[in-house]
């Protein structure tokens, strides 16, 4: 049986990530793994409603039906999310191995980080006699951009660079941090450094992108270097000089240790890194050698964007135009298969939970901030595409990831699972097989992005729906005893009215009157007075048939209006509701539930007015009532 591996990495779609997993899944195929791909994408300057909303994913999986785990801890920008996992899988005991972050009770794997980055300094003031270098470091609390930073300190400490003569700037190794550096610079109106060295190689782009703007040539007036060895490097002018960190070999090395993992002391294994000399730092180096393959890689991905453009473009706008999950779900059916994924499969949490969960007011309006923040404990998967063809699956345990018989069926060498959510919004995850869309490509969340706000604007249009059905009901019902108001047993009695005369039938009126309330009020209180009203309108909403319409008419009085054969049928409906009164118990309270009842029956065309028709049965009623109170004397 093939051993099933979880794997936690973020932001795939980044070259130093794609390259490990591509390292990975080579050993995996190798030794007849199975990978699951754990990942989101999202920078550390996301909200972090959003963060929490993606880093779910980290959450979701029962690491208890996994055979190893792969942990790249420093990809997790989210600390919460990524100490929280830490935790689960020490708990969990499963065999893991941590990649570029040394953890204790893990086995690790580790770039030789400090020694490469230490290595760039002595070769800029070796080679190239820079006395002053201002360095551009990654994200405080990352141990890849931590380990570069030291080195930094450590070779400008032992190379003699004065304190006046280094200068330290914090980015988050994107390309706008390594222009906001140079441009900070340049504002301040200092003198250049002799070299920005940078903790990667996307904020290197950003640095000389902007030296460039202000006229400065590099390496001629200062040099640049980067970090990780992207393939854009060799592509860039002037080629960069960087740092080689044999990502694939990280990855291989990684699987290939926790699969031979068994009773063996947790250790450590090192992957050396070696600076890679380019262009920017001031060497000489034919880029002659990379011609073809910067070509190749060019075309492709360029092929990629345009095609994957298009297709999230439409797909946009198509799912904006949904207002039902199963049009949502028809919409993503059409999508799915016109992408390169073996299989796919959409997991939604319960639909109930996050669709109808209703936080009513006290206005008994609903907060649609009330939202779904965490799977739920049993999914379901009602889109699910493999060998071209669509089916649905019911309910499974969420840790699970996928049904069984699923993954029985599916022939994958990877799964790629990634959330579906709007901000902190939880609506599920998607499941895709041997994907290179969902592996390599940025547009793969922007794919995501279109599903999680899709479905978010279809629950808040669930939730509008039915605030406006609460409104409606607020305008005819009354809220205590769900019976008619004035204004909607007004609304219907009136075509009611002419419906019967045009059938020329009896019509009756029933009017009632709660007796002693004040006195429940005065001795028992409000709140029990209260309980006698919703008994008495239980009572009527039971009794009353097909086509009757009942109403509170105010306070501690009742209607019902509707067509009878004759006066006897309208005495036993009277009779039905005392008899249903004396067998109502409040609890062994002193007071029992009594009403007085007064009623008229006509025939219906000389029914002419109903606010007539009911003051005649109030009238009826009153007599009764006064008669009652005579006869109590």
């Amino acid at each position: 049986m093939r051993k099933r591996i979880a794997v936690f990495i973020c932001a795939i779609s980044m070259e130093n990530q794609q390259k490990i997993v591509e390292g990975i899944l080579r050993e995996a195929k190798a030794q007849n793994a199975l990978c699951y791909i754990f990942t989101c994408h999202l920078n550390f300057r996301a909200k972090v409603e959003s963060q929490e909303g993606s880093y779910n994913i980290m959450r979701l999986p029962d690491l208890h039906h996994f055979d190893g785990i792969l942990f790249l801890k420093n990809t997790i920008q989210y600390i919460r999310a990524a100490d929280e996992l830490e935790k689960k899988i020490k708990e969990s005991g499963v065999p893991a191995v941590s990649i570029d972050t040394e953890i204790e009770g893990m086995y690790n794997v580790m770039v030789d980080n400090y020694d490469a980055q230490y290595e760039v300094i002595r070769h800029m003031v070796d080679v190239h006699q820079a006395g002053r270098i201002f360095y551009v470091a990654g994200y405080q609390g990352n141990l890849d951009g931590e380990m570069r930073y030291q080195a930094f300190e450590d070779a400008c400490r032992d190379y003699g660079i004065l304190e006046n003569d280094k200068k330290v700037f914090w980015g988050d190794f994107s390309i706008d941090s390594g222009r906001q550096a140079v441009e900070q610079v340049l504002a301040g109106g200092e003198a250049l450094p002799d070299v920005f060295v940078c903790a990667n190689d996307q904020m290197a782009i950003g640095a000389i992108e902007v030296l460039k703007e202000h006229g400065l040539r590099v390496p001629e007036d200062v040099a640049v270097t980067g970090f990780d060895a992207d393939s854009i490097c060799d592509a860039f002018s002037p080629m960069i000089t960087t740092v080689r960190k044999n990502q694939r070999e990280v990855g291989q090395t990684a699987l290939r240790l926790l699969l031979k993992s068994d009773g063996q002391e947790y250790q450590t294994a090192w992957v050396h890194a070696t600076m890679k000399s380019g262009c920017s730092c001031g060497c000489k180096t034919s880029r002659a050698h990379v011609t073809n393959h910067i070509r190749d890689l060019f075309v492709s991905q360029s092929i990629t964007l345009r095609q994957s453009g298009d297709f999230i473009r439409n797909m946009s706008a198509d799912c904006a135009a949904t207002e039902t999950l199963e049009e949502f779900y028809g919409v993503l059916r059409e999508y799915i298969q016109t992408g390169d994924m073996k299989s796919c499969f959409l997991c939604m949490c319960d639909t109930d939970t996050v669709f109808y969960r209703e936080n009513v007011l006290k206005n008994n309006l609903i907060d649609i901030t009330n939202i779904n923040t965490t799977y739920t404990s049993e999914m379901s998967v009602p889109v699910a595409y493999m060998d071209g063809d669509f089916r649905t699956y019911g309910s499974f345990p969420a840790g699970h990831v996928l049904p069984e018989e699923l993954e029985c069926e599916d022939e994958a060498d990877f799964y790629v699972v990634a959330p579906v959510n709007y901000r902190d919004c939880c609506f599920g995850y998607t499941v895709s097989s041997n994907s290179y869309f969902a592996l390599r490509t940025d547009l793969f969340f922007s794919w995501l992005n279109n599903v999680g706000i899709a479905l978010e604007n279809i629950r808040k249009q669930i939730l509008m729906k039915s605030m406006m059905q609460r409104l409606n009901d607020m305008w005819i019902y009354d809220t205590m005893t769900k019976l008619y108001n004035r204004a909607g047993f007004y609304n219907l009695a009136e075509d009611y009215l002419e419906a019967l005369k045009e059938k020329d039938v009896n019509a009756y009126i029933m009017f009632l009157d709660l007796d002693g309330l004040k006195r429940i009020n005065d001795t028992l209180g409000h709140e029990m007075g209260d309980s006698y009203i919703c008994a008495m309108g239980e009572i009527l909403r039971r009794i009353k048939r097909v086509g009757d319409l009942v109403m509170r008419y105010g306070g501690d009085e009742f209607v019902m209006f509707g067509q009878c054969e004759n006066e006897q049928e309208i005495v036993a409906i009277k009779d039905k509701i005392e008899q249903s009164m004396k067998k109502y118990s409040f609890g062994g309270q002193a007071f029992p539930l009594e009403a007085s009842i007064g009623f008229s029956v006509c025939r219906a065309r000389e029914m002419h007015d109903i606010h007539a028709s009911i003051h005649e049965a109030d009238t009826k009623m009153y007599e009764l009532k006064k008669s009652r109170k005579t006869v109590r004397r």
